[in-house]
């Protein structure tokens, strides 16, 4: 049997454009990841638009998606996940060599996007 068992991912970051850092997103206006899961909890259900800040200290792929989370654990309420669709980590790839998750780990990034919080669900077997 099956236990539903739940946490709050604080934000997802969406990527809206990969710019495959032909320049970097450096702005006055970007936003720390403290402030990005204030403002993102402040707004929801919305999201808000911006231009996040965060250390890249995990990652992960799944058949849809790239991962790029700024805590180890990505069930953290501290963590902001940046998702990459596959098409474009993919094409990164083919650039750089190595998916968004290697390349970026233990990096300092900034990503244009949405950041809103998302609920995922966990299942454990008893």
């Amino acid at each position: 049997m099956y236990k539903a068992i739940f946490a709050v991912v604080v934000a997802v970051l969406v990527l809206s454009v990969w710019e495959h850092q032909k320049k970097p997103l450096v702005t006055p206006e970007q936003v720390k990841i403290r402030d990005a899961i204030v403002l993102a909890a402040a707004s929801a259900p919305m999201g808000i638009s911006g231009v996040f800040e965060m250390p890249v200290l995990a990652g992960g792929k799944s058949a849809k998606f790239v991962y790029l989370n700024s805590e180890m654990d990505y069930r953290d309420q501290r963590n902001l996940t940046i998702s990459i669709p596959m098409a474009l980590a993919l094409e990164f790839k083919d650039e750089h060599g190595v998916f968004p998750d290697e390349y970026f780990k233990f990096k300092q990034i900034a990503v244009r996007g949405e950041a809103k919080r998302n609920r995922i669900s966990f299942f454990q077997m008893e």
